[in-house]
């Protein structure tokens, strides 16, 4: 499978030191460095969409010939303030891919000034000045991974935070929602492959595609497995949930999948529009007692666990 994993941060994070490690421990990848590539362009100016553009598409351009050439993974650091510029990249990567990451790197800022300034370079403190006015508007996007899955890097050595994101890497990505209607119940879908009638109840979810943020996943999602179009949205879990498959499972190369869950809800017109569909073939509305104690056994740990999140937005 050919893939894209791309390191995403403000100045002095790191995003450098990390992609190269972790291009060190991936068969067949090599590491592509942004800076290298905005060196090249005339006149470059950070401030200039055309400009960053142009970046873009060159770091698209050698990504593409190195996977044509022998190599599966290329490790891509490059700062993305706004989400529309991943979103770019990702464009130019569709249908050639099976696989497209993004990482945060996030650190605490007197952090970050410390690195900085630890580098000595004559114009740290522009740098400095430059990191300041990334944050504030990276922060702005930072509710969903529409910037990349968060890594925390404060206190951490590189191996660590290789480690960490090879570790997301074995698990694909998924989203699911707990719905609830009117009355306070909650809907559980029962799986269509599973004869027993009074086991295989789960959540409906599904899997993040190579170029979705997960509120796009599950409207998707909602869509294909329960005909629902129409809902209200009240809470999203900050952080995703590794769970695993029945022992000795592995799809594709994933060990398991990292969860994103929603809490949804829906009024009695809207509840209507939920019909079968080939993954479930009823559906039951219950208690969240009932859904947390009762689920498929290999998910009821993460579902419990994801609602102690979830819960306090439940009024």
């Amino acid at each position: 499978m050919k893939r894209i994993i791309i390191i995403n941060g403000t100045l002095g994070i790191g995003k450098s030191t990390v992609a190269k490690d972790l291009a060190q421990s991936i068969d067949r990848s090599c590491y592509l460095e942004g800076d290298s590539v905005t060196h090249s362009i005339p006149d470059w100016d950070v401030r200039c969409e055309s400009k960053i553009k142009k970046a873009i598409e060159e770091i698209a351009t050698i990504a593409k010939y190195s996977l044509k050439h022998g190599l599966s993974t290329v490790v891509i650091d490059f700062v993305f303030e706004k989400p529309e510029h991943i979103k770019y990249m990702q464009d130019l990567f569709h249908g050639l891919v099976g696989e497209l990451r993004v990482f945060y790197l996030k650190a605490d800022t007197q952090e970050i000034e410390n690195r900085i300034s630890s580098r000595a370079r004559e114009n740290f403190q522009l740098e400095q000045t430059r990191t300041h006015e990334i944050l504030a508007q990276q922060s702005n996007y930072l509710d969903d991974i529409s910037l990349g899955i968060s890594v925390e890097s404060s206190g951490k050595s590189v191996s660590e935070i290789t480690e960490h994101i090879l570790f997301q890497l074995k698990h694909r990505l998924n989203a699911a929602a707990f719905i609830k209607d009117s009355s306070g119940n909650f809907l559980f879908c029962h799986r269509r492959d599973i004869p027993n009638k009074n086991k295989g109840f789960q959540l409906p979810q599904g899997g993040i595609e190579p170029f979705e943020i997960p509120v796009e996943t599950i409207k998707r999602e909602l869509l294909e497995e329960l005909f629902l179009e129409d809902y209200q949205t009240l809470a999203q879990t900050k952080q995703a949930r590794p769970y695993y498959w029945k022992k000795g499972q592995i799809y594709d190369h994933y060990i398991g999948q990292l969860q994103y869950y929603f809490l949804i809800e829906v009024n009695d017109e809207q509840k209507k529009q939920i019909t079968k569909s080939n993954d479930f073939d009823f559906y039951i509305w219950e208690p969240i007692d009932t859904i947390l104690g009762n689920a498929v056994s290999y998910k009821r740990d993460v579902y419990q666990n994801a609602w102690q999140e979830l819960k306090d937005y439940n009024q």
